[in-house]
């Protein structure tokens, strides 16, 4: 009994482990070590990385209407500021990708925290129709790293067609999602 019980304890951390989770049209899989707080506008993953660090990964609820112009990006940013991130208006900083039918922008800026300066990075994934955001606060580049793993992870639902989507087009468009990875500090 005890042989055949640790196989499968084995499998069901496994799965727990490397399962996603969706929100709106975002499916992704929270990081192994991260820690997940769902809100009401939102659902934020931290990782304690090293003492004194700061790794946090802010999802947004996902909205109707489509941010699909470098316009649209940076209102959006503003009204998501807190208020202590500066980024340069210039919409030269801002990055366009486009995948599968999906478009994704991101930039980068910095500000405090506890009186500590902050890269803070904001992204946003639009298929045509419903837009959610990204953002992550850090001070260090292993949380980069993290980051960049967790947009591979990143998955974005296609547009709805109906009351049945064609399971080859929904798998072609959720294949990847339109995400340049975050700049190292």
């Amino acid at each position: 009994m005890k042989k055949h019980l640790l196989p499968v304890l084995l499998l069901l951390c496994a799965g727990q482990l490397f399962a996603q989770t969706k929100l709106g049209i975002a499916t992704y899989t929270v990081p192994a070590g991260w820690q997940s707080t769902s809100g009401r506008y939102s659902v934020v993953l931290e990782n304690k990385m090293k003492k004194g660090g700061l790794c946090r990964v802010t999802i947004y609820n996902t909205e109707k209407g489509a941010v699909n112009t470098t316009a649209g990006y940076l209102e959006q940013r503003k009204n998501k500021n807190a208020g202590n991130t500066r980024y340069s208006q210039s919409e030269k900083q801002v990055v366009k990708t486009e995948t599968n039918g999906n478009i994704g922008f991101s930039s980068y800026g910095t500000g405090t925290v506890n009186e500590k300066e902050v890269r803070v990075y904001f992204y946003s994934f639009t298929n045509g129709q419903e837009t959610f955001f990204v953002e992550l606060v850090t001070d260090n580049n292993d949380c980069v790293n993290a980051f960049n793993q967790f947009l591979t992870s990143l998955l974005i639902d296609p547009v709805s067609t109906g009351a049945q989507t064609n399971a080859r087009a929904k798998r072609k468009a959720a294949g990847a999602a339109p995400a340049a990875p975050a700049p190292i500090m």
